[in-house]
């Protein structure tokens, strides 16, 4: 309206090239309203809003209606506490497994056939999570890399804590899929079968049980 002075908001980030100090007190006074509870998570399909929630993964999926989300982005615990709120026991592997497949099925139901998901983990628990997003979803990529910030100092462990980031799709999307005609295939490949080779080069050198061999040339 007219006459009347807009909020003057300071951005956070100045200068992306210099760290960020962290929030302070004013910042957390000035976007923590901001958050809501999952008992607003109260939507349909037809009545979809934006919002920051906080809340239990797995209650908070459970809210969502199904087909809903475009995208979900993810780096579970790798130490979960079996009771969030009194910090006890932490989960066995077995529970932490079921924990892990009860969230996934939810995640399956939300998703829309042209969503993904973005999975990161520890690469201790990577062949878990093939086993788990393999049994709802189709895997698109699979990436593992250095991590340095999480190095340690034992010797008998890596300086680095190796990290694994995978891509999902729905089963349903069939997005990367195309379909070729069987005759289009046969003719495809009877085509570039190659002419057997004149000559074929070993690789240099050869190693045998006695050692290594250069061929003659």
């Amino acid at each position: 309206m007219a006459g009347t002075e807009k909020e003057q908001l300071n951005p956070l980030f100045t200068n992306p090239l210099e760290p960020y100090p962290g929030l302070s007190v004013d910042d957390l006074n000035r976007y923590l309203p901001a958050v809501r509870k999952a008992d607003e998570i109260a939507m349909t399909i037809d009545t979809m809003e934006e919002g920051l929630f906080l809340a239990d993964a797995l209650d908070g999926l459970k809210r969502l209606p199904e087909n809903s989300m475009d995208l979900i982005l993810t780096a579970p615990p790798v130490s979960p506490w079996r009771d969030i709120g009194t910090h006890g026991q932490k989960m066995t592997l077995q529970e932490y497994f079921t924990w892990n497949n009860k969230w996934l099925k939810e995640s399956q139901r939300i998703l829309k056939n042209t969503g993904a998901i973005y999975l990161l983990c520890s690469w201790r628990f990577s062949g878990m999570y093939h086993a788990l997003l393999s049994d709802y979803f189709r895997v698109q990529t699979r990436i593992t890399w250095r991590d340095r910030r999480t190095g340690t100092q034992d010797q008998n462990r890596l300086p680095y804590q190796p990290v694994t980031s995978w891509r999902v799709t729905p089963m349903s999307a069939r997005l990367f899929t195309v379909a070729t005609p069987a005759a289009s295939n046969d003719a495809n490949f009877s085509s570039a079968v190659p002419l057997p080779p004149a000559m074929i080069a070993p690789a240099c050198p050869m190693r045998f049980p006695g050692g290594a061999v250069t061929p003659a040339i």
